[in-house]
């Protein structure tokens, strides 16, 4: 991910002509055949333009399922919990065979994709590889001085401030009190989000993004991008000055479709010109997809984990979404090792740039 981040500046004037929702490539119809890990008693429903609330939920209660979320996304999709004992193959037939139903999908599962390392900087060889030794990786690595991004360079030109851009961080949440980020969390409490983003985890308080689970991965990820630097406390991201928008999506067993597409909506509304996605599924998931054009429509772009399982993800059985999404806002990251080549963990593919 932090490959791409430092160049993340240049985001607000990207432009990107205009597609419709539902826009899919052959690739993509083939990749759709992977059905994926899913919610086992819920269902996704989109329903004509033109059915009321109340029409829509008489087509759920004449099948004995209920509405958990009657609008879900940019695009008012219905989350659906089944009746006891309805399968979700079962539920999908009958809906696509109603007359008031647009599509219908799975609540698909997303895993996290990244673990932290120690957060000291002399550790991110990644910003400057000077061959040196770096504790708890467990790979081995060739050591090639200067096989980095040249951060301390672009440092140098503009002193890691990167302040205008909101960068939003969907995950697990970040510890928006932690010394190295308070400075650099999005301001949202003129938009009624004091704690500087949302929680959109089923069941938990909406308005804290602060996280529930002891691995800290959300907040690894916020400070590789952005902890505040040259303040003598814990690390530097890529970015100094920053506005990290904090999501959580994701539980310690990860997200959903519904999770992962309500906090992308909310980046794009509230001014995120990138989103960072450090987590990965299987199933071709076309409610999301939705929302990356929507994304993509609205200027933001989106960095996505290639996946740890050295898989190649053109392959049908092993695909890996966000990152096969084939907009051209979905920036596909693999992992390096310090010798700058692919390690042998790191997914691999015709969508992966870097």
């Amino acid at each position: 991910m932090v490959l791409l981040l430092a160049c993340f500046s240049a985001a607000a004037s990207i432009g990107f002509s205009a597609l419709t929702t539902g826009q899919v490539t052959s690739r993509q119809l083939v990749k759709a055949r992977n059905i994926g890990s899913f919610v086992s008693d819920e269902v996704l429903v989109k329903f004509k333009s033109d059915v009321t609330s109340q029409a829509r939920l008489g087509v759920m209660t004449s099948f004995g399922d209920r509405p958990l979320r009657m609008s879900v996304g940019s695009r008012g999709v219905s989350l659906v919990k089944l009746a006891p004992g309805r399968s979700v193959e079962a539920a999908m037939t009958a809906y696509r065979a109603m007359a008031d139903v647009e599509s219908v999908q799975p609540n698909y599962i997303y895993k996290k994709l990244l673990a932290p390392n120690d957060p000291s900087y002399a550790q991110l060889w990644g910003l400057r590889n000077t061959g040196q030794t770096v504790t708890g990786g467990g790979f081995p690595s060739s050591k090639v001085p200067g096989a980095d991004i040249g951060m301390e360079s672009a440092w140098d030109l503009n002193g890691g401030d990167c302040s205008p851009i909101i960068v939003a961080v969907l995950d697990s949440g970040v510890n928006y009190t932690h010394a190295d980020l308070v400075d650099n969390m999005w301001d949202g409490l003129s938009a009624g989000f004091p704690n500087h983003g949302q929680n959109f985890v089923f069941g938990e308080n909406a308005n804290d993004p602060m996280p529930a689970d002891a691995d800290g991965h959300g907040t690894h990820v916020a400070a590789t991008i952005g902890a505040v630097g040259n303040n003598g406390v814990g690390t530097s991201g890529v970015c100094w000055k920053v506005q990290l928008m904090a999501l959580r999506a994701l539980t310690a067993n990860g997200g959903t479709t519904t999770s992962v597409t309500d906090g992308l909506h909310f980046a794009v509304t509230h001014g995120a010109k990138v989103v960072n996605m450090s987590f990965g599924g299987s199933g071709f998931d076309p409610m999301f997809e939705n929302e990356i054009i929507n994304a993509r429509n609205n200027g933001v772009v989106v960095v996505a984990a290639a996946g740890n399982d050295g898989a190649d993800n053109d392959n049908p059985a092993t695909p890996q979404y966000p990152c096969n999404f084939l907009q051209d806002n979905v920036i596909c990251v693999a992992a390096l090792d310090q010798g700058f080549n692919r390690t042998s963990f790191s997914n691999f593919g015709s969508t992966s740039g870097l």
